[in-house]
């Protein structure tokens, strides 16, 4: 518009320019009666609300105004309305996957109704405008929310038709758990893919997992997003996943549940889930984690627990608290484990138990004593040659000899 002004049509079909002061006043007039509305590309129009409209850095933007969503081309300023917000954002996907370089999709706050599922391709990034819990408070935020009986997943990543280098954040997926007749997760990969960054994102109440990635996933990373009161597990990873800074709570399965190896967990709050805080089924990283009130019912046997060997398990927090929950558990399958320097408080039973082949240093634990004691180190009888425990308190190495524990200093 710079130099040039508006134009309006009189009657006669003869234009007149426009300067900055009128130009000035009819916005002013539209931000006052929340009709008139001037876009970027010099038209206006009567029927949007401007808030959504003036966005020159998003390739598409989204938003709703009562049962009808617009989505407006950041190019050429053209809007699309459709009654079904899945369909106006999966044609916006799907234009912008044909064009080969994806883009940026932003969705104004508000509350969507999703449908069927999303299906998120190569290059595409979808913002929101917030992720805040609970959902019930809507000010301000963004909310995917299912559609009564949807029984679908919200966003899904189909690996057949290309994912790689998504990014999705700044927003809340509602999986509507209580009216759904079926499953549905809230994001869900079928199958490989490389370079996806998720963060910001809260995803809540989805009758199965929270986030379920069946098969590899090079490059992902979660970051800062919110898991809480999902039907299923928390997260659910294959291989190669970096999960940083998030909070993890009160799901119906795992908290997080490793399938793969090769993931890094770091500084994340997990805890009150219905089965283990994380499950190991794959050689990983787990540093600086909070793990506590897992395994309600106590018969997942601990806080984490461990079928596999290969993983280091250092710097973290764990709060046995209460009956028939280990802070460690090392099935006898598992081996060749790094433990060391976790502050691991006490339960009624031990704080680590460990029946399979590792080498466990420098554990912190309230009341520590003795290795042979359910304090700090408990051991079935299993103990390996090998094994080793360093007792913080008292200043002293153990090893175990294949038959029990002998002090080393």
């Amino acid at each position: 518009m710079k130099g040039k002004g508006l134009k309006s049509k009189d009657k006669t079909g003869r234009y007149y320019q426009f300067g900055a002061l009128a130009v000035a006043i009819l916005m002013i007039s539209g931000m006052a009666i929340g009709t008139l509305v001037i876009t970027e590309n010099g038209t206006y129009d009567t029927d949007m609300d401007n808030q959504y409209v003036n966005n020159l850095e998003s390739d598409y933007v989204i938003w709703k105004d009562g049962s009808n969503y617009y989505a407006k081309n950041g190019t050429n300023g053209v809007i699309n309305k459709d009654t079904n917000f899945t369909k106006i954002i999966q044609d916006c996907i799907n234009e912008l996957n044909e064009s080969g370089d994806g883009g940026l999709i932003n969705i104004k706050k508000g509350v969507y109704s999703v449908t069927f599922p999303i299906y998120v391709k190569r290059n595409i990034h979808i913002k929101g405008a917030g992720y805040s819990w609970p959902s019930s408070n809507d000010k301000g935020i963004t909310i995917l929310r299912l559609a009564n009986s949807a029984n679908c997943t919200v966003i899904y990543l189909q690996g057949t038709i290309g994912v790689d280098n998504f990014h999705l954040e700044d927003f809340l997926i509602d999986g509507n758990q209580g009216n759904q007749d079926g499953g549905g997760y809230g994001i869900y990969a079928d199958s490989y893919f490389k370079d996806g960054l998720i963060e910001h994102v809260n995803i809540e109440d989805c009758p199965q997992d929270g986030m379920y990635f069946d098969g590899t996933s090079w490059g992902l990373v979660i970051d800062t997003c919110i898991i809480e009161h999902n039907g299923g597990d928390g997260l659910h990873v294959d291989s190669w996943a970096k999960v940083f800074g998030c909070k993890i709570n009160s799901n119906t399965g795992y908290g997080v549940y490793v399938d793969g190896g090769g993931c890094i967990f770091t500084n994340n709050e997990i805890g009150d889930n219905g089965k283990n805080g994380i499950f190991i089924g794959g050689g990983s990283i787990f540093t600086g984690n909070n793990l506590y009130g897992n395994d309600n019912s106590g018969s997942y046997f601990g806080q984490m627990f461990t079928s596999v060997g290969g993983s280091t398990i250092v710097g973290n927090r764990i709060d046995c608290n209460g009956d028939s929950r280990y802070g460690l558990h090392f099935w006898s399958t598992s081996q060749n484990n790094t433990v060391g320097d976790n502050i691991i408080t006490e339960g009624t039973h031990g704080r680590i138990l460990d029946q399979g082949k590792m080498n466990i240093i420098n554990n912190v634990g309230k009341n520590a004593g003795n290795p042979n004691s359910e304090g700090v180190f408990y051991s079935t009888g299993v103990g390996e040659l090998g094994d080793i425990v360093f007792d913080t308190i008292n200043d002293k190495y153990y090893s175990h000899n294949g038959t029990a524990w002998m002090i080393l200093n």
